[in-house]
């Protein structure tokens, strides 16, 4: 009985001394021994449910405030997660990164319930605001796996989720079985890709440019579509972000070019024949060496005026852009192809672009121009913005007008150009070219302007 006695003190000893090896120094939560120990433990018939917990932006708590706010916010948010997570065992397997385990059985709306409710109740968590204000959390979620799977592929499976949640903008949660579905469909997109240049299914639509005084098409927007032979007409927020990831989307761009050029030459000698073309060049285009060249030498094999097309740069161009960028697009317009700087008001859009980049137009953004046109504040932003492109004898154009009222708010404010549904929607060529032949001041009601409106 003595011996029994002892070999169980020592059993206890042992565990004891396991646990504390296995535990973070900071938080008290098991690491990420811990947390293979505990795995390797389960009944094989055991189902878990897995999150993968990654703070956004810790490392710029650590670079401000200094490593012993964030060792504090460690250990505060370590609790949050005990108690937000009454059911799960909570391990601190990294720098930043929290693995939750729940056992038995789930269902996934419950578990996406539960990290929603992670999410919002960041802001309850007793820490210094300036800090917390800036807290979110990115979780990746696996539902109902069973311990047969090794844990590596379990964190796999979770991290890219976790990943995906982070490109979504943060402060959410990706749930494997949608992202696996996901990543089915890009490859067969990607598998497709080729069959459709070969086909012919990337049409160009064109989405007209309107001279808001005299209700003319002065010019268009080419916008890809896929008209794929079994889905229909493919909107390019499906195909384009794949193609800019496997590296093929400037094949695509290279590719609306010379349908513009095609168009061009199509169009001679018709009423057509002076309207600008503008195309969409992805932020990865304008890395491209000898880009200037290669542009030029589409526009020359059909015969089309360098100024009559025009290139649309991103506003990621300006915020992400190497050097290489920059010069590509001051090549450009040494060429002689007018650049417009796309999304002007949006999150990507620093007033210095304006006066850095060799622009002709700038083109304010849809949302931009819904939330200024609606009141008199957003009217006198409006006014000062077009006065100062003005001053820089830039060109303005309002993108996604959708009523009258916009349209009288944009002329008072000094905005003559615009692109929007109150017009027309993007269209294949064929239709393009009707509404550009037809008299255009017949769709847009008459617009009285009074310049001397007094301000309120």
């Amino acid at each position: 009985m003595r011996r029994i006695k002892i070999l169980n003190k020592e059993f206890v000893r042992f565990l004891k001394n396991r646990d504390e090896a296995f535990t973070d120094y900071l938080t008290n939560l098991p690491d990420r021994r811990g947390m293979y120990d505990y795995y390797s433990r389960l009944k094989r018939n055991t189902i878990v449910s897995v999150l993968f917990i990654d703070i956004d932006n810790f490392k710029q708590v650590n670079d401000v405030y200094g490593h012993s706010v964030g060792d504090e916010l460690l250990k505060t948010l370590a609790e949050y997660f005990k108690k937000m997570l009454p059911g799960s065992r909570i391990f601190r397997i990294g720098g930043d990164e929290f693995v939750a385990i729940d056992e038995g059985k789930k269902q996934e709306a419950k578990v996406i319930s539960i990290a929603t409710e992670l999410l919002n109740g960041l802001q309850t968590i007793d820490f210094r605001e300036d800090v917390r204000s800036q807290l979110t959390l990115s979780v990746g979620i696996l539902v109902n796996q069973g311990v047969k799977a090794n844990l590596d592929e379990i964190l796999k499976k979770c991290d890219d989720a976790m990943y995906r949640a982070k490109q979504n903008g943060k402060n959410s949660c990706v749930i494997f079985d949608s992202l696996e579905e996901e990543m089915k469909k890009t490859n067969e997109i990607e598998e497709e890709m080729e069959a459709a240049y070969s086909h012919n299914e990337f049409v160009p639509y064109l989405l007209p440019k309107i001279d808001l005084l005299s209700g003319r098409v002065y010019g268009a927007e080419l916008l890809v579509r896929w008209v794929h032979w079994l889905d229909g007409v493919r909107m390019p927020g499906t195909f384009v972000p794949i193609f800019e990831k496997n590296g093929t989307v400037s094949r695509l761009d290279y590719y609306m070019f010379e349908e513009a050029c095609k168009m061009k030459e199509a169009w001679r000698g018709t009423p057509l024949e002076k309207l600008t073309l503008s195309v969409n060049l992805s932020p990865v285009t304008f890395y491209i060496k000898n880009l200037a060249e290669n542009l030029t030498a589409i526009a020359d094999r059909y015969k089309v005026a360098y100024s009559e097309l025009e290139i649309e740069v991103p506003g990621k161009t300006y915020t992400s852009a190497s050097e290489r960028s920059f010069e590509a697009v001051k090549e450009l317009k040494k060429a002689g192809f007018r650049i417009s700087l796309d999304n002007f008001g949006g999150l990507y859009s620093p007033l210095t672009s304006i006066k850095e980049l060799p622009v002709d137009t700038v083109k304010f953004e849809k949302n931009f121009i819904r939330a200024t046109t609606a009141d008199q504040s957003g009217n006198k932003i409006l006014r000062n913005l077009f006065a100062l492109c003005r001053d820089l004898k830039v060109d303005i154009l309002a993108i996604g007008v959708e009523t009258d009222e916009q349209i009288e708010t944009l002329i008072k404010c000094g905005c003559y150009s615009a692109q929007g549904y109150r017009f027309i929607e993007p269209s294949t060529e064929e239709e393009f070219i009707k509404y550009a032949l037809s008299n255009c001041m017949r769709e847009i009601a008459p617009v009285r302007i009074t310049f001397n409106t007094p301000e309120h």
